[in-house]
Parts: structure tokens; C-alpha cells; sequence
């Protein structure tokens, strides 16, 4: 069995990558998840929703202020996903974005994307004060999960959760993030709740 491969891609060396990331858009093609809708690769100059248009024209993934991972297992794509500075923070590191999940591995959801702690690590190595997941109203299933890791609860029986979420905390109002409605998690690195809420959060979404 092959080890797991991390790639790291980023506007200056995609190219190099190319054949992988079209490979994500044919394999999410087969799939009916709202996360595959991000993954389109026809027009992605003009889709600012799209992977390849944070990732090429945005630049959102580049160092120093993000970066974006692919994890390749047996020569199939598994994950990929990345993190970059928020907009309204440059404290705040938003992870676990654009987060795509091989269909095959998604019932191995419980043992955490290996992808995370890297974003995790690369948090913590530029002095970020939080690091943030956002959750659209369709995905707000996985809030909740990772909610019951942090209160101890089994997530699935028989089975140790992982330790990925275990520190972060699920905020109970909504905020206005890339002008979309979404709720919040938090793992506090260098601050306090009370000074995150007085200074590190998003617009309230009315």
C-alpha cells in the first residue's frame, strides 16, 4: 500500500499540477455533493466561486497567508482543501476551505481529514490568534458533529474520535462571510473567548 502524499498548491506552481487538479473536477463530476459544485472546471476565469479561481486569480492560497493541500492515497485523490487569512482579521485563519472528500473515504469521516492539522500547524507557525471553520446552512450537519466531539460525545460507536476537533467551539449566532450567511467554529490559539468575540469576529449576519 502506497503512503500518503500531501501536495501543496498554491497560483505559482499549479501548473506543475495541473493534471491532478483536473482529475478533482472529473472525479467530482460523478458526484452530487454541494462541495463538488466548487470543483468546476469549465469557466473557472470567470467563476469566483471555483476552486481554480481562489486558487489562480485570487490567490488565496498563497503563501504567506494560506495555503492549499491535496492528499493522494494509492494514487487516488482523497482529499483536498485549504485555509487563508480571513478578510476582516488578519489574525483569523479560516481552514477547511473548499474541502472536497473522495466518496469512498467519506464514511471514514470520523477519523478526521488528515489535511487539518497541517492547516492547523500552519496556523500556529504564523502566530494566528484563531483559526476558524465556516459552515453554510447545507453543511451545519457537520457542525454539530464536530460539536459533540468537543462535549466528549460519541460521534460514531465503537469508534475514538478524533482528536482533530476536539478544541474547537461552535458559536451559537450567524455571521456575514464572503457576503453568505454561515455559522462558525472556533479553536482559540492565543486568545481568550472573550477577547475573540470582542475582536476577531466577522459581521454579524442580520
Amino acid at each position: 500500500m502506497n503512503k500518503l502524499k500531501i501536495l501543496q498548491i498554491d497560483s505559482k506552481n499549479w501548473k506543475e499540477y495541473e493534471n491532478v487538479l483536473k482529475d478533482i473536477y472529473k472525479q467530482s463530476k460523478q458526484d452530487y455533493s454541494k462541495a463538488s459544485e466548487n470543483m468546476v472546471w469549465e469557466d473557472w476565469e470567470n467563476n469566483s466561486k471555483s476552486l481554480m479561481n481562489t486558487l489562480v486569480k485570487q490567490k488565496r492560497y498563497d503563501h504567506p497567508k494560506g495555503i492549499f493541500n491535496i492528499a493522494i492515497k494509492d494514487n487516488t485523490i482523497i482529499y483536498c482543501s485549504g485555509c487563508y487569512e480571513s478578510d476582516w482579521s488578519k489574525d483569523v485563519l479560516i481552514i477547511g476551505v473548499r474541502t472536497w472528500t473522495h466518496p469512498e473515504y467519506r464514511k471514514e469521516w470520523w477519523k478526521g481529514n488528515p489535511i487539518i492539522p497541517i492547516q492547523l500547524e500552519f496556523a500556529k507557525k504564523n502566530n494566528y490568534k484563531a483559526v476558524i471553520f465556516t459552515f453554510n446552512e447545507y453543511n451545519l450537519w457537520l457542525a454539530k458533529i464536530m460539536d459533540r466531539t468537543t462535549k466528549n460525545k460519541a460521534i460514531v460507536l465503537g469508534r475514538k474520535n478524533s482528536n482533530i476537533y476536539k478544541d474547537f467551539y461552535l458559536l451559537d449566532k450567524y455571521y456575514l462571510i464572503k457576503n453568505t450567511k454561515q455559522k462558525i467554529s472556533v479553536n482559540l490559539l492565543n486568545c481568550t473567548m472573550k477577547e475573540f468575540q470582542q475582536n476577531y469576529l466577522p459581521k454579524e449576519y442580520k
